[in-house]
């Protein structure tokens, strides 16, 4: 169940988990901690983010740890049966379509709990996955790295630093996902230009969305969309669209530099 994890390392029930993952508008819930962070109760999401300043690329990311558990417990039902599952359906299509060999590359950016990981380590037996995972510094990447430990997954965790990306050597991966990620970057167009290093050509799968908010939607300030139209052209310019499947778009590396 999409709860299971999160009973075990938070020490709650699966209805306590249904209700700390309920997401309304004006929800103040008691956040459990855990051997890594801290609890939180009686703030509203906006009122955490509005709880000191948050101008800097430093000052953003501190409000991923903040929320300590929020996050974890949202992510985990949000993804049961939403993008995540999806992607993994996908995503087994076209290791069989393509004739992947069984040592697959991945890289989940942003990844939080790391659904689409964890997804595919479940259902997808046999190959052999490296999971790279990365995310600012925050309690639901580090869930997400223990989910996949758990599971005895080789997975390779990298905290993201302001202003700064993450190196992954001379790798080429031949999966990367970032699903509900752009529209919270504060440079989405540079993180492009650095998952195009490590993208082969004609072989690497981007899997990628950005989630529009109107104005009532739109109740955290952690929706950024900055550079959208800058950004979308960067990845039409290096990246052939392969399916747009209800706002996720699946792209595979163009044959050229």
């Amino acid at each position: 169940m999409w709860h299971d994890d999160l009973c075990e390392y938070y020490n709650v029930s699966s209805e306590e988990a249904e209700e700390l993952s309920a997401r309304k508008k004006g929800r103040k819930p008691s956040l459990p901690g855990s051997a890594t962070c801290k609890p939180v109760s009686g703030l509203t999401f906006e009122e955490i983010w509005e709880s000191k300043p948050r101008e800097t690329t430093a000052q953003i990311f501190e409000f991923y740890k903040d929320i300590g558990a929020w996050s974890s417990f949202r992510q985990c039902k949000y993804h049961e049966h939403g993008t995540a599952y999806n992607t993994g359906l996908l995503t087994l299509q076209q290791l069989a379509i393509n004739n992947f060999n069984k040592d697959v590359k991945v890289l989940e950016y942003g990844a939080g709990v790391s659904p689409i990981s964890c997804w595919l380590y479940d259902n997808a037996k046999n190959y052999n996955f490296d999971f790279f995972i990365n995310d600012v510094p925050s309690e639901h990447l580090t869930f997400g790295e223990w989910r996949l430990k758990k599971r005895g997954a080789k997975v390779f965790k990298y905290e993201i630093e302001p202003d700064k990306f993450p190196s992954y050597g001379d790798i080429k991966f031949d999966f990367i996902f970032m699903l509900d990620v752009l529209e919270h970057l504060n440079d989405p167009h540079q993180a492009i230009q650095e998952i195009i290093k490590y993208s082969e050509n004609n072989k690497t799968f981007f899997f990628e969305t950005w989630v529009d908010h109107n104005e009532e939607q739109q109740g955290t300030y952690c929706d950024l969309d900055r550079d959208k139209e800058k950004t979308k052209n960067l990845i039409q310019k290096n990246f052939s669209l392969i399916l747009n499947a209800d706002g996720m778009r699946v792209w595979r590396k163009c044959p050229w530099d």
